[in-house]
């Protein structure tokens, strides 16, 4: 999640983009390198950095069929993040020059419209004792 409390009170959309963990195969070999562990944690941070929070779906996993591109198969992990509305072009951005990093002819990304809220158990908490009722037994 994007960092300070502006987006508290907002709806964020999510985002979807898939991280593949090979290049794409070179003439003469039958699978692609695995993408190194240091450049796949530099595009980590970078997300965290630069949009918050995130969650990886699924488990790493390099000798996984995960997915396919035009009959090759294509390991990969989801990476989900939610964003202010106005921000959503910037990630799609980011998921553009991380394709071109990874030598990639194509990447998948997905948003939604805003529907993420995050909640605060810290303001639950603090409006229950204020007199509010908690559902929480």
């Amino acid at each position: 999640m994007e960092g300070g409390n502006l987006w508290m009170n907002r709806c964020c959309a999510p985002c979807i983009f898939q991280l593949v963990l090979r290049y794409n195969r070179e003439p003469g070999e039958s699978v692609g390198r695995v993408i190194e562990d240091e450049v796949i944690a530099g595009i980590l941070c970078d997300l965290r950095r630069r949009f918050g929070e995130h969650t990886i779906l699924g488990k790493p996993d390099v000798d996984a069929d995960s997915g396919s591109w035009k009959g090759m198969s294509e390991p990969s992990i989801g990476i989900k993040v939610a964003v202010l509305p106005e921000r959503v072009k910037e990630l799609e951005e980011f998921v553009y020059d991380i394709g071109i990093k990874l030598k990639q002819e194509a990447m998948y990304f997905e948003a939604g419209p805003p529907s993420v809220k995050i909640l605060r158990m810290h303001d639950y908490v603090r409006k229950s004792l204020e007199g509010g009722k908690s559902h929480v037994s």
